[in-house]
Protein backbone atom coordinates (compact mmCIF):
# COMPACT_ATOMS: atom_id res chain seq x y z
CA UNK A 1 0.00 0.00 0.00
CA UNK A 2 1.33 3.42 -0.90
CA UNK A 3 1.76 6.25 1.51
CA UNK A 4 1.23 9.96 1.21
CA UNK A 5 4.45 11.79 0.42
CA UNK A 6 5.29 14.46 2.98
CA UNK A 7 4.03 17.57 1.22
CA UNK A 8 2.24 20.81 1.63
CA UNK A 9 -1.30 19.41 1.52
CA UNK A 10 -1.24 17.17 4.61
CA UNK A 11 -3.92 17.79 7.21
CA UNK A 12 -1.48 18.26 10.08
CA UNK A 13 -0.01 21.29 8.30
CA UNK A 14 -3.23 23.23 8.93
CA UNK A 15 -3.18 24.64 12.49
CA UNK A 16 -5.93 23.39 14.72
CA UNK A 17 -6.78 26.95 15.80
CA UNK A 18 -7.35 27.90 12.15
CA UNK A 19 -9.81 25.06 11.61
CA UNK A 20 -11.70 25.95 14.79
CA UNK A 21 -11.79 29.62 13.73
CA UNK A 22 -13.29 28.76 10.34
CA UNK A 23 -15.95 26.62 12.03
CA UNK A 24 -16.76 29.39 14.54
CA UNK A 25 -17.17 31.85 11.67
CA UNK A 26 -19.57 29.33 10.13
CA UNK A 27 -21.64 29.29 13.34
CA UNK A 28 -21.77 33.10 13.51
CA UNK A 29 -22.62 33.47 9.82
CA UNK A 30 -25.39 30.85 10.09
CA UNK A 31 -26.97 32.64 13.04
CA UNK A 32 -26.71 36.08 11.43
CA UNK A 33 -27.77 35.07 7.91
CA UNK A 34 -30.52 32.61 8.75
CA UNK A 35 -31.96 33.99 12.00
CA UNK A 36 -30.90 37.46 13.14
CA UNK A 37 -30.87 39.50 9.92
CA UNK A 38 -34.17 38.13 8.50
CA UNK A 39 -35.95 38.37 11.88
CA UNK A 40 -35.17 41.98 12.78
CA UNK A 41 -37.33 43.76 10.15
CA UNK A 42 -40.82 44.21 11.57
CA UNK A 43 -39.81 43.39 15.13
CA UNK A 44 -40.04 46.94 16.45
CA UNK A 45 -40.05 50.54 15.25
CA UNK A 46 -36.95 52.69 15.09
CA UNK A 47 -34.39 49.91 14.65
CA UNK A 48 -33.33 50.72 11.10
CA UNK A 49 -29.73 51.03 12.23
CA UNK A 50 -29.80 47.56 13.82
CA UNK A 51 -31.36 46.10 10.68
CA UNK A 52 -28.68 47.63 8.44
CA UNK A 53 -25.89 46.51 10.75
CA UNK A 54 -27.21 42.95 11.00
CA UNK A 55 -27.48 42.64 7.23
CA UNK A 56 -23.96 43.98 6.78
CA UNK A 57 -22.54 41.61 9.40
CA UNK A 58 -24.42 38.69 7.87
CA UNK A 59 -23.03 39.46 4.41
CA UNK A 60 -19.48 39.99 5.69
CA UNK A 61 -19.34 36.84 7.83
CA UNK A 62 -20.92 34.72 5.10
CA UNK A 63 -18.48 35.99 2.49
CA UNK A 64 -15.53 35.49 4.82
CA UNK A 65 -16.60 31.96 5.62
CA UNK A 66 -17.07 31.03 1.96
CA UNK A 67 -13.65 32.45 1.01
CA UNK A 68 -11.79 30.84 3.91
CA UNK A 69 -13.64 27.55 3.57
CA UNK A 70 -13.05 27.52 -0.20
CA UNK A 71 -9.31 27.94 0.30
CA UNK A 72 -9.24 25.19 2.93
CA UNK A 73 -11.47 22.99 0.77
CA UNK A 74 -9.14 23.25 -2.23
CA UNK A 75 -6.17 22.50 0.05
CA UNK A 76 -7.80 19.38 1.47
CA UNK A 77 -9.08 18.25 -1.93
CA UNK A 78 -5.52 18.31 -3.23
CA UNK A 79 -4.47 16.46 -0.09
CA UNK A 80 -7.06 13.79 -0.83
CA UNK A 81 -5.79 13.57 -4.40
CA UNK A 82 -2.25 12.66 -3.25
CA UNK A 83 -3.36 10.33 -0.45
CA UNK A 84 -2.68 6.89 -1.85
CA UNK A 85 -4.72 5.08 0.83
CA UNK A 86 -7.98 6.62 -0.35
CA UNK A 87 -10.15 4.72 -2.83
CA UNK A 88 -9.47 5.87 -6.41
CA UNK A 89 -13.05 7.11 -6.89
CA UNK A 90 -12.85 9.34 -3.82
CA UNK A 91 -9.43 10.67 -4.82
CA UNK A 92 -10.59 11.55 -8.31
CA UNK A 93 -13.98 12.98 -7.28
CA UNK A 94 -12.86 15.09 -4.30
CA UNK A 95 -11.37 17.96 -6.28
CA UNK A 96 -14.04 18.40 -9.01
CA UNK A 97 -16.90 18.06 -6.52
CA UNK A 98 -15.30 20.58 -4.18
CA UNK A 99 -14.68 22.97 -7.06
CA UNK A 100 -18.29 22.71 -8.25
CA UNK A 101 -19.63 23.42 -4.76
CA UNK A 102 -17.29 26.39 -4.37
CA UNK A 103 -18.42 27.84 -7.69
CA UNK A 104 -22.08 27.43 -6.76
CA UNK A 105 -21.51 29.08 -3.39
CA UNK A 106 -19.73 32.08 -4.87
CA UNK A 107 -22.43 32.37 -7.53
CA UNK A 108 -25.08 32.40 -4.81
CA UNK A 109 -23.35 35.40 -3.20
CA UNK A 110 -23.25 37.34 -6.47
CA UNK A 111 -26.65 36.38 -7.93
CA UNK A 112 -29.75 34.26 -7.47
CA UNK A 113 -29.59 30.53 -8.21
CA UNK A 114 -32.60 28.42 -9.16
CA UNK A 115 -33.76 25.82 -6.60
CA UNK A 116 -32.92 22.96 -8.95
CA UNK A 117 -29.21 23.81 -8.91
CA UNK A 118 -29.30 24.28 -5.15
CA UNK A 119 -30.74 20.78 -4.74
CA UNK A 120 -27.97 19.37 -6.93
CA UNK A 121 -25.38 21.16 -4.82
CA UNK A 122 -26.83 19.65 -1.64
CA UNK A 123 -26.89 16.21 -3.23
CA UNK A 124 -23.21 16.44 -4.22
CA UNK A 125 -22.19 17.43 -0.70
CA UNK A 126 -24.29 14.55 0.65
CA UNK A 127 -22.45 12.13 -1.62
CA UNK A 128 -19.11 13.36 -0.30
CA UNK A 129 -20.31 12.92 3.29
CA UNK A 130 -21.57 9.38 2.69
CA UNK A 131 -18.34 8.43 0.88
CA UNK A 132 -16.17 9.74 3.72
CA UNK A 133 -18.23 8.32 6.60
CA UNK A 134 -17.08 4.64 6.54
CA UNK A 135 -13.37 5.54 6.64
CA UNK A 136 -13.93 8.05 9.43
CA UNK A 137 -15.98 5.58 11.48
CA UNK A 138 -13.18 3.01 11.26
CA UNK A 139 -10.80 5.12 13.40
CA UNK A 140 -11.59 5.92 17.06
CA UNK A 141 -10.64 9.60 17.01
CA UNK A 142 -12.84 10.39 13.98
CA UNK A 143 -15.60 7.89 14.74
CA UNK A 144 -18.10 10.42 16.11
CA UNK A 145 -17.49 12.69 13.13
CA UNK A 146 -18.02 9.71 10.83
CA UNK A 147 -21.40 8.92 12.37
CA UNK A 148 -22.53 12.54 12.06
CA UNK A 149 -21.27 12.64 8.47
CA UNK A 150 -23.29 9.54 7.61
CA UNK A 151 -26.37 11.10 9.19
CA UNK A 152 -25.79 14.41 7.39
CA UNK A 153 -25.33 12.68 4.03
CA UNK A 154 -28.53 10.68 4.40
CA UNK A 155 -30.33 13.82 5.57
CA UNK A 156 -29.22 15.67 2.43
CA UNK A 157 -30.84 13.02 0.22
CA UNK A 158 -34.02 12.91 2.32
CA UNK A 159 -34.35 16.70 2.34
CA UNK A 160 -33.86 16.86 -1.43
CA UNK A 161 -36.68 14.37 -1.97
CA UNK A 162 -38.94 16.21 0.48
CA UNK A 163 -38.36 19.58 -1.16
CA UNK A 164 -38.88 18.28 -4.69
CA UNK A 165 -42.14 16.67 -3.59
CA UNK A 166 -43.24 19.86 -1.82
CA UNK A 167 -42.50 21.98 -4.91
CA UNK A 168 -44.52 19.63 -7.13
CA UNK A 169 -47.35 19.61 -4.59
CA UNK A 170 -47.43 23.42 -4.51
CA UNK A 171 -47.42 23.68 -8.30
CA UNK A 172 -50.30 21.22 -8.70
CA UNK A 173 -52.19 22.06 -5.47
CA UNK A 174 -51.99 18.47 -4.19
CA UNK A 175 -52.49 18.38 -0.43
CA UNK A 176 -51.69 14.66 -0.22
CA UNK A 177 -48.33 15.12 -1.86
CA UNK A 178 -47.46 17.95 0.51
CA UNK A 179 -48.38 15.77 3.49
CA UNK A 180 -46.04 13.12 2.10
CA UNK A 181 -43.30 15.74 1.81
CA UNK A 182 -43.82 16.64 5.47
CA UNK A 183 -43.59 12.98 6.44
CA UNK A 184 -40.26 12.67 4.58
CA UNK A 185 -39.03 15.86 6.26
CA UNK A 186 -39.88 14.25 9.60
CA UNK A 187 -37.37 11.50 8.81
CA UNK A 188 -34.75 14.19 8.29
CA UNK A 189 -35.66 15.70 11.65
CA UNK A 190 -35.16 12.33 13.36
CA UNK A 191 -31.73 12.10 11.72
CA UNK A 192 -30.90 15.58 13.01
CA UNK A 193 -31.95 14.54 16.51
CA UNK A 194 -29.62 11.53 16.34
CA UNK A 195 -26.74 13.75 15.20
CA UNK A 196 -27.34 16.15 18.11
CA UNK A 197 -27.24 13.22 20.53
CA UNK A 198 -23.95 11.95 19.06
CA UNK A 199 -22.51 15.46 19.29
CA UNK A 200 -23.61 15.73 22.91
CA UNK A 201 -21.95 12.42 23.79
CA UNK A 202 -18.74 13.55 22.13
CA UNK A 203 -18.72 16.86 23.97
CA UNK A 204 -19.35 15.05 27.27
CA UNK A 205 -16.40 12.78 26.63
CA UNK A 206 -18.23 9.67 27.93
CA UNK A 207 -17.98 11.01 31.50
CA UNK A 208 -21.35 10.42 33.18
CA UNK A 209 -21.16 13.39 35.55
CA UNK A 210 -20.06 15.80 32.81
CA UNK A 211 -22.73 14.54 30.45
CA UNK A 212 -25.42 14.87 33.10
CA UNK A 213 -24.45 18.45 33.95
CA UNK A 214 -24.14 19.34 30.27
CA UNK A 215 -27.50 17.81 29.41
CA UNK A 216 -29.19 19.80 32.16
CA UNK A 217 -27.51 23.02 31.01
CA UNK A 218 -28.42 22.50 27.34
CA UNK A 219 -31.99 21.56 28.23
CA UNK A 220 -32.29 24.64 30.43
CA UNK A 221 -31.04 26.99 27.70
CA UNK A 222 -33.23 25.35 25.05
CA UNK A 223 -36.27 25.49 27.33
CA UNK A 224 -35.82 29.18 28.17
CA UNK A 225 -35.24 30.27 24.56
CA UNK A 226 -38.13 28.14 23.29
CA UNK A 227 -40.46 29.58 25.92
CA UNK A 228 -39.47 33.12 24.97
CA UNK A 229 -40.12 32.31 21.30
CA UNK A 230 -43.53 30.82 22.10
CA UNK A 231 -44.55 34.00 23.92
CA UNK A 232 -43.56 36.02 20.86
CA UNK A 233 -46.72 34.92 19.05
CA UNK A 234 -48.99 36.54 21.66
CA UNK A 235 -50.62 39.91 21.17
CA UNK A 236 -48.92 41.59 24.12
CA UNK A 237 -45.47 40.11 23.40
CA UNK A 238 -42.38 42.19 24.04
CA UNK A 239 -39.99 43.13 21.23
CA UNK A 240 -37.41 40.55 22.30
CA UNK A 241 -40.05 37.80 22.34
CA UNK A 242 -41.25 38.81 18.88
CA UNK A 243 -37.67 38.78 17.60
CA UNK A 244 -37.01 35.27 18.96
CA UNK A 245 -40.28 33.99 17.50
CA UNK A 246 -39.45 35.44 14.07
CA UNK A 247 -35.93 33.99 14.27
CA UNK A 248 -37.40 30.54 14.95
CA UNK A 249 -39.68 30.99 11.97
CA UNK A 250 -36.69 31.69 9.74
CA UNK A 251 -34.78 28.67 11.08
CA UNK A 252 -37.71 26.28 10.61
CA UNK A 253 -37.16 24.07 7.60
CA UNK A 254 -39.69 23.75 4.77
CA UNK A 255 -41.63 21.55 4.40
CA UNK A 256 -42.07 21.51 8.16
CA UNK A 257 -41.76 18.10 9.87
CA UNK A 258 -44.80 16.61 11.55
CA UNK A 259 -43.63 17.38 15.09
CA UNK A 260 -44.63 20.19 17.49
CA UNK A 261 -42.98 23.52 16.86
CA UNK A 262 -41.65 23.65 20.42
CA UNK A 263 -39.71 20.43 19.81
CA UNK A 264 -38.31 21.75 16.53
CA UNK A 265 -37.17 24.97 18.16
CA UNK A 266 -35.64 23.21 21.18
CA UNK A 267 -33.59 20.94 18.92
CA UNK A 268 -32.38 23.93 16.88
CA UNK A 269 -31.22 25.73 20.02
CA UNK A 270 -29.54 22.57 21.32
CA UNK A 271 -27.74 22.10 18.03
CA UNK A 272 -26.19 25.58 18.06
CA UNK A 273 -25.26 25.32 21.74
CA UNK A 274 -23.56 21.93 21.32
CA UNK A 275 -21.78 22.95 18.12
CA UNK A 276 -20.29 25.97 19.88
CA UNK A 277 -19.32 23.83 22.88
CA UNK A 278 -17.66 21.25 20.61
CA UNK A 279 -15.46 23.93 19.06
CA UNK A 280 -14.49 25.44 22.42
CA UNK A 281 -13.93 22.28 24.48
CA UNK A 282 -10.19 21.97 25.24
CA UNK A 283 -7.99 18.93 24.83
CA UNK A 284 -9.86 17.38 21.91
CA UNK A 285 -8.82 16.91 18.30
CA UNK A 286 -9.38 20.16 16.37
CA UNK A 287 -10.01 18.25 13.16
CA UNK A 288 -12.66 16.04 14.76
CA UNK A 289 -14.31 19.05 16.43
CA UNK A 290 -14.37 20.96 13.14
CA UNK A 291 -15.83 18.04 11.20
CA UNK A 292 -18.49 17.42 13.86
CA UNK A 293 -19.51 21.08 14.07
CA UNK A 294 -19.71 21.70 10.33
CA UNK A 295 -21.54 18.45 9.59
CA UNK A 296 -24.07 19.07 12.36
CA UNK A 297 -24.72 22.62 11.12
CA UNK A 298 -25.36 21.35 7.59
CA UNK A 299 -27.98 18.74 8.56
CA UNK A 300 -31.32 19.66 7.05
CA UNK A 301 -29.84 22.62 5.14
CA UNK A 302 -27.55 21.05 2.55
CA UNK A 303 -29.33 22.89 -0.28
CA UNK A 304 -28.07 26.20 1.16
CA UNK A 305 -24.76 26.91 -0.64
CA UNK A 306 -22.83 27.80 2.52
CA UNK A 307 -24.10 24.64 4.24
CA UNK A 308 -23.01 22.59 1.22
CA UNK A 309 -19.52 23.98 1.69
CA UNK A 310 -19.72 23.10 5.40
CA UNK A 311 -20.69 19.50 4.69
CA UNK A 312 -18.05 18.97 2.01
CA UNK A 313 -15.36 20.51 4.19
CA UNK A 314 -16.41 18.33 7.13
CA UNK A 315 -16.21 15.23 4.92
CA UNK A 316 -12.66 15.95 3.75
CA UNK A 317 -11.44 16.93 7.23
CA UNK A 318 -12.82 13.76 8.82
CA UNK A 319 -11.51 11.59 5.98
CA UNK A 320 -7.96 12.93 6.13
CA UNK A 321 -8.02 12.92 9.93
CA UNK A 322 -8.79 9.20 9.94
CA UNK A 323 -5.83 8.41 7.68
CA UNK A 324 -3.52 10.75 9.58
CA UNK A 325 -4.44 8.86 12.76
CA UNK A 326 -3.80 5.52 11.06
CA UNK A 327 -0.36 6.61 9.88
CA UNK A 328 0.54 8.02 13.30
CA UNK A 329 0.81 11.67 12.24
CA UNK A 330 0.44 14.16 15.07
CA UNK A 331 -2.03 17.00 14.89
CA UNK A 332 -0.81 20.52 15.73
CA UNK A 333 -2.26 20.43 19.24
CA UNK A 334 -0.34 17.20 19.91
CA UNK A 335 3.00 18.67 18.87
CA UNK A 336 3.56 20.13 22.34
CA UNK A 337 3.22 16.74 24.05
CA UNK A 338 6.06 14.34 24.84
CA UNK A 339 8.61 13.85 22.05
CA UNK A 340 7.79 11.02 19.72
CA UNK A 341 11.09 9.25 20.45
CA UNK A 342 10.25 9.08 24.16
CA UNK A 343 6.82 7.57 23.59
CA UNK A 344 8.14 5.14 20.99
CA UNK A 345 10.90 3.97 23.35
CA UNK A 346 8.39 3.47 26.17
CA UNK A 347 6.09 1.45 23.93
CA UNK A 348 9.01 -0.69 22.72
CA UNK A 349 10.14 -1.36 26.30
CA UNK A 350 6.66 -2.42 27.36
CA UNK A 351 6.16 -4.68 24.35
CA UNK A 352 9.59 -6.31 24.81
CA UNK A 353 9.14 -7.08 28.53
CA UNK A 354 8.82 -10.87 29.19
CA UNK A 355 5.67 -12.20 30.75
CA UNK A 356 6.06 -14.94 33.40
CA UNK A 357 3.62 -16.72 35.68
CA UNK A 358 3.55 -15.80 39.33
CA UNK A 359 2.85 -19.40 40.33
CA UNK A 360 3.77 -22.57 38.56
CA UNK A 361 0.38 -24.12 39.15
CA UNK A 362 -1.35 -21.22 37.30
CA UNK A 363 0.63 -21.72 34.12
CA UNK A 364 -1.44 -22.70 31.08
CA UNK A 365 -1.28 -26.14 29.63
CA UNK A 366 1.18 -26.64 26.78
CA UNK A 367 -1.63 -28.06 24.68
CA UNK A 368 -3.41 -24.68 24.85
CA UNK A 369 -0.34 -22.39 24.73
CA UNK A 370 1.52 -22.64 21.42
CA UNK A 371 4.24 -20.32 22.75
CA UNK A 372 5.62 -23.02 25.11
CA UNK A 373 8.05 -25.71 23.93
CA UNK A 374 6.61 -29.21 23.46
CA UNK A 375 6.36 -31.45 26.54
CA UNK A 376 8.61 -34.47 26.81
CA UNK A 377 9.16 -37.16 29.45
CA UNK A 378 12.90 -37.16 28.85
CA UNK A 379 15.07 -35.07 31.18
CA UNK A 380 16.65 -31.99 29.65
CA UNK A 381 20.09 -30.53 29.95
CA UNK A 382 20.98 -28.12 32.73
CA UNK A 383 19.94 -24.49 32.48
CA UNK A 384 22.43 -22.21 30.79
CA UNK A 385 23.40 -18.63 31.42
CA UNK A 386 22.49 -15.99 28.82
CA UNK A 387 24.56 -12.89 28.02
CA UNK A 388 22.94 -10.82 30.78
CA UNK A 389 23.88 -13.22 33.61
CA UNK A 390 20.33 -14.52 34.06
CA UNK A 391 19.32 -18.14 34.08
CA UNK A 392 17.63 -18.57 30.69
CA UNK A 393 15.53 -21.58 29.73
CA UNK A 394 17.29 -23.87 27.25
CA UNK A 395 15.72 -25.35 24.20
CA UNK A 396 15.10 -28.90 25.63
CA UNK A 397 11.48 -29.84 26.41
CA UNK A 398 9.72 -29.40 29.73
CA UNK A 399 8.60 -32.09 32.15
CA UNK A 400 5.03 -33.29 32.45
CA UNK A 401 4.13 -30.43 34.80
CA UNK A 402 3.73 -27.23 32.80
CA UNK A 403 6.18 -24.56 33.89
CA UNK A 404 8.70 -27.07 35.39
CA UNK A 405 11.83 -28.64 33.99
CA UNK A 406 13.84 -31.68 35.07
CA UNK A 407 17.37 -30.78 36.17
CA UNK A 408 19.51 -33.59 37.62
CA UNK A 409 16.43 -35.74 38.04
CA UNK A 410 14.48 -33.15 40.11
CA UNK A 411 11.75 -30.76 38.84
CA UNK A 412 12.52 -27.07 39.21
CA UNK A 413 10.48 -23.98 38.29
CA UNK A 414 11.10 -22.57 34.83
CA UNK A 415 11.32 -18.91 35.81
CA UNK A 416 14.43 -16.87 34.97
CA UNK A 417 16.05 -15.33 38.03
CA UNK A 418 18.68 -12.60 38.10
CA UNK A 419 22.27 -13.57 38.80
Amino acid sequence: MGTTPPGLFALHVVPGAAMRAVALIAVVSALLSRAVAPALPGTAAGIEGWITTSRLLAAVTSAHFVVLAAALLVWLALGALVTAELPPLVRVAAFPVSSAIIVMSISAILSTITPRWLLWTGTLSGLMAVAAAPRAIAMPRSRAAGFVLAIAGLSAFVEAIARVLAIRASERALAGWFLGAQAIATVSFVLELLAVLVLGLWVGGRRPKTMAVGAVAVALVAGIVTTVGARGTLVDAASLEVFVARAFGELTRHPRPLVPLAVLHAVEVSRFVLVTAALLVPGRSAAAATALALACLAIGNADIPACSVMLTLAALVALLESFATRRGERTPQEATSLPRAVTDAAEATISAAPTVHEEVGDAPSPEHDPGLPPVSDEPGEPAREDGRGATAPPEPPLSVAAGERVVDGAPVSWIPTPA
